[in-house]
């Protein structure tokens, strides 16, 4: 594999340029460990803390070399936003990028630093939920074939992890009721996503036990003493859009909300302003 500090310091780069870019600098890492340890070595580079995890799903036709259902990015403070019912929010993602809404559950998680062993049931991984938000990730990368390259490439990004949006606390007892909670997504008065959140482990509560167990792997690399967010997996799917488009997201009897897509702005590389 190509020098994990290289790669990170490379994918830094990129997202502090925002300028679209058509490679991944390197090679892609090919296993789910050498993924991770390039996620790791950049996390420090972004000088930004880590205020929580968005989790997303790995494709079957990628699974026999990635040996996960899931995979876990982080969130940077500077890329959490709060959102009220009836609210427009503006979110930065990178133009002629990778761009993408994503409804998701936004679960507020506590007593982390007393995780150990594993986390071998949902049922335990409910008592490290303190809260419930409705909310959405915005993925965003600036490479536009991202996901195209698999969980190597996307692991190494971060997580194609570009904001998380956090909506108002929610009802925790949501979380056994999954079957009445009607999500719709419409992109500039469209409606694109339609669904309800999955059940059981290929749904947000086997996110949070992946991710639990993940923190238990890789916990020493993150500050886990306080709060954290869960981005908990897209319910109506990852609806790859473009920046000046806006986005409404219903969640039925709950609330709603509109999110803008407007532009990164573009920096000049240090070896431009010398």
């Amino acid at each position: 594999m190509t020098d994990v500090n290289a790669v990170a310091a490379a994918l830094v780069e990129q997202r502090k340029r925002a300028l679209p870019v058509d490679i991944f600098p390197g090679k892609i890492p090919a296993t789910l460990e050498d993924a991770y340890a390039v996620q790791h070595a950049g996390i420090p580079m972004r000088e930004d803390k880590v205020v929580g995890f968005k989790v997303g799903g790995i494709s079957e036709k990628w699974r026999s070399q990635y040996k996960s259902a899931w995979l876990a990015g982080p969130v940077f403070q500077s890329e959490c936003y709060e959102i009220n019912l009836s609210e427009t929010l503006d979110v930065p993602v990178f133009k002629d990028g990778f761009a993408a809404y994503e409804p998701e559950l936004v679960m507020v998680l506590t007593d982390l630093d007393e995780l150990s062993g594993s986390v071998d049931l949902i049922e335990e991984a409910l008592k490290y939920v303190s809260d419930v938000h409705i909310g959405a990730e915005i993925a965003s990368s600036p490479r536009l074939d991202i996901n195209i390259k698999g969980p190597g490439s996307i692991i190494s990004d971060f997580g194609n992890q570009g904001g998380l949006v956090v909506g108002p606390s929610v009802d925790k007892d949501i979380l056994d009721k999954f079957s009445e909670l009607h999500v719709t997504l419409d992109i500039d008065g469209v409606r694109i996503g339609d669904a309800y959140p999955k059940e059981g482990e290929s749904g947000p509560l086997g996110a949070l036990r992946f991710l639990l167990n993940h923190l238990i792997a890789h916990g020493h690399h993150y500050d886990l003493s306080g709060p954290i967010y869960f981005s908990s997996g897209a319910i109506t799917g990852v609806h790859e859009s473009r920046v000046g488009t806006t986005c409404h997201i219903n969640y039925e009897g709950l609330g709603a909300f509109d999110i803008n897509m407007k532009a990164r702005p573009f920096a000049a590389s240090e070896q431009e302003m010398s």
